[in-house]
């Protein structure tokens, strides 16, 4: 599966989060789905 990774995507997101949603993305998981955890973990780290 091919991801084009964006300058703008570089710069707003860390490295290993991205490299989290590839595999992610790799392994079928929807876009919304990963949307939804990483929504979720960011409200609980604050």
């Amino acid at each position: 599966m091919n991801v084009a990774i964006t300058d703008g995507m570089m710069n707003g997101m860390d490295a290993e989060w991205l490299a989290l949603i590839v595999e992610a993305k790799a392994l079928g998981i929807s876009k919304e789905t990963i949307l939804d955890f990483l929504h979720q973990t960011k409200l609980e780290m604050y």
